[in-house]
């Protein structure tokens, strides 16, 4: 990767040992472009062990209590780690510290010891996410918070508006030393754990991490407005609302993906107040499970923040009434026994949109 301006040491505090922070989501194989890809990992890791810095790879997917080996496992990071003489460590049991928040949610978070005694290295993936449009820099902070509080965040705040307000809230709790995200290969439409790969062949690297986002949403072709985290951390002054950006090897018109897939909920936000409210309870999009690939692993029942997802004999179930759609037992699910469901209104939509789609691939030839 070359050497970084001023030096790669100098990204990150001297001394200390080096925290690389993937998403390593779900158990889920490198090349569904769900996770950080391995690779990633391993060639940042070697960076800084030939510097002769120790480094440690770490992250609290969901289900990390019960099967954080199989995660590193699925995703191609325990290879990567042991190529790269890295440490894999668990942020389950690491303990943890409390960090003061100023939010009508929480005053504190707790997050993982190591954020005291390491410099941490950010390394989200860029996809396209149905509740918060966009996950990149800022919602990768989340993975240093160990155990379940992460899902008793979507009961405080349910709504996809409230979420984005706390997830920059509890930014400045989580600034990372550095970003590095991972845009080779990214995931676009209804992210974060479906949708389709796609191939974007960046690196896309600062040390503000709403500054990074701010360039991300850029690159995939939204407005500011439109990605929630974006605009409350424009209105808050945490980035600049035009970062410097460093070009290496690239020009301007590298960084533009005008035709990048959004989620099917980015429509609802260019509506009015009243109407969107009356388009929110037709367009539904609801979890359920597909009863023929559930393998009664548990991990949706003990992410689900509100118990809507409970086990029935061998395989799960999640009650609608209860459910309040964050999705922490989609994303959960390495099985992709847990799938969405959308409403009348909503595959009407999604028909439509297919269409266009085919229409605009018609017309481009392809």
């Amino acid at each position: 990767m070359g050497e970084a301006a001023g030096g790669w040491d100098c990204l990150v505090p001297p001394g200390l040992p080096v925290l690389l922070n993937p998403n390593l989501m779900s158990a889920r194989e490198p090349a569904r472009a769900v996770t950080t890809h391995p690779l990633f990992c391993e060639v940042l890791a070697r960076i800084w062990r030939e510097r002769g810095r120790e480094v440690l790879i770490g992250d609290s997917p969901a289900g990390a209590v019960r099967g954080l080996r199989r995660v590193w496992e699925a995703t191609g990071v325990a290879e990567a780690a042991r190529a790269a003489g890295a440490r894999l460590v668990s942020l389950e049991t690491e303990g943890s510290v409390a960090r003061p928040v100023a939010s009508r949610f929480l005053n504190e978070i707790r997050l993982t010891a190591l954020a005291d005694t390491a410099a941490v290295v950010s390394l989200p993936k860029l996809k396209t996410h149905f509740l918060t449009i966009l996950t990149g820099a800022l919602k990768n902070g989340l993975g240093l918070i160990p155990g379940l509080a992460k899902a008793e965040f979507h009961r405080l705040a349910p709504h996809p508006d409230d979420f984005a307000e706390l997830l920059v809230d509890i930014a400045p709790a989580l600034q990372p030393a550095f970003t590095f995200v991972d845009a080779v290969v990214g995931l676009e439409g209804d992210g974060p754990a479906s949708g389709e790969v796609r191939p974007f062949g960046l690196v896309v690297a600062g040390a503000n991490a709403a500054a990074v986002d701010i360039v991300l949403t850029r690159l995939c072709g939204f407005e500011a407005e439109e990605v929630p985290t974006v605009r409350l951390s424009l209105a808050r002054k945490l980035a600049p609302p035009e970062p410097e950006v460093v070009l290496l090897g690239l020009r301007e018109t590298d960084l533009v993906f005008d035709d990048v897939a959004a989620p099917g909920s980015l429509w609802l936000r260019h509506l009015p107040r009243p109407v969107l409210r009356f388009a929110g309870k037709q367009f539904v999009i609801r979890p359920a499970v597909r009863e023929e690939a559930c393998t009664g692993c548990r991990a949706c029942v003990e992410s689900c923040p509100v118990g809507a997802a409970r086990m029935e004999g061998e395989r799960a179930v999640i009650d609608p009434a209860k459910c309040i759609q964050c999705l922490c037992c989609y994303e959960t699910c390495a099985d992709e026994a847990v799938y969405l469901r959308p409403s009348r209104a909503a595959r009407l939509y999604y028909g439509f949109r297919d269409f266009r789609r085919r229409w605009r691939d018609r017309r481009r030839g392809t």
